[in-house]
């Protein structure tokens, strides 16, 4: 089944359930003001029964435990904080549950949403958008991964959505977002539940670290139209490249950007041709931004 509407909206202060599968679920953390995690949440909090924190200094905070002081509810923010611990970071575009990681603090560290299906019968594919928000002010980088799992103990990973936030930092920092969506397959009976994990730490660099959120997240049995609809898909060919490569896709690109896995720009360009015949064999992210918004690629270099 195709998912061609968004449907519920929510922050989540309750149990979060798929109940329609021609609906999507669009998690936008309009309300969260990061007041902490609870079971019975206030406005503000989260539910804990659908989110948990590994990885913090004060203790991991596991489904079902409360957590509203220190590092669990660090309050709202739009950047420029040293704190470790959760924020409710306001990005100009939408409200991301964030992080301030330190030596101390989700290095490395976990962000874990349990998603039950409630719809009444089984899924056999759940497919998952969200959006990584990054606020540049340190010369640190650092990784987000994601995976999956149905039993919170082994987890499945898609390497194709790590992502690499830039070392050096920006002049004039401001929020940066970037899309990612996937699909795969499940057995999900009526009730089950699945846990989806987005993973931090440290990258490259020394220092203090950015900030770095996620919203605007998108759970549904399949959308697949509606993912195609806000984002083209961006392929890059060929891949590996000797020398050149081109990004392929139907919007008008307004940049690309070639950056090694340290997170140093390496090339820019507004073309969809581009020449890195200059660049060292290796692995790079390729950033390409149009109107609809940034994605990111992984580019192999050979001889």
């Amino acid at each position: 089944m195709i998912a061609t509407i968004i449907g519920t909206t929510t922050t989540t202060q309750a149990q979060f359930v798929i109940n329609n599968l021609a609906e999507t679920d669009s998690i936008t953390f309009s309300d969260f003001d990061a007041s902490g995690f609870s079971t019975t949440p206030s406005i503000g909090q989260l539910s804990s029964n659908t989110w948990s924190i590994l990885g913090l200094s004060a203790g991991d905070l596991n489904f079902s435990d409360d957590g509203s002081n220190d590092d669990y509810g660090r309050g709202t923010s739009s950047g420029g904080v040293t704190t470790g611990g959760v924020y409710a970071f306001s990005t100009g575009t939408a409200i991301a549950l964030g992080v301030q990681s330190i030596a101390s603090d989700m290095t490395p560290g976990d962000i874990i949403l349990k998603v039950e299906n409630g719809t009444g019968t089984s899924i056999d594919e759940i497919s998952v958008a969200y959006q990584i928000y990054s606020y540049n002010d340190e010369d640190r980088s650092s990784s987000i991964s994601f995976s999956y799992s149905v039993d919170n103990v082994s987890y499945t990973s898609v390497p194709d959505l790590d992502y690499f936030s830039q070392e050096a930092s920006d002049v004039i920092p401001e929020w940066d977002s970037t899309k990612f969506s996937t699909s795969f397959a499940t057995s999900l009976t009526n009730n089950d539940v699945i846990y989806l994990k987005w993973s931090f730490d440290d990258f490259e660099g020394l220092g203090s670290r950015d900030e770095l959120g996620i919203s605007r997240i998108r759970i549904s049995e399949d959308f697949s139209t509606s993912i195609e609809e806000e984002k083209s898909k961006v392929e890059l060919f060929p891949n590996p490249t000797n020398g050149s490569f081109t990004v392929n896709l139907t919007d008008k690109v307004e940049s690309v950007e070639v950056y090694n896995l340290a997170g140093h720009l390496q090339v820019s360009s507004n073309n969809q041709a581009i020449d890195i015949s200059n660049l060292p064999n290796g692995t790079y992210m390729v950033k390409t931004t149009t109107s609809k918004g940034s994605s990111i690629q992984k580019l192999v270099k050979i001889n």
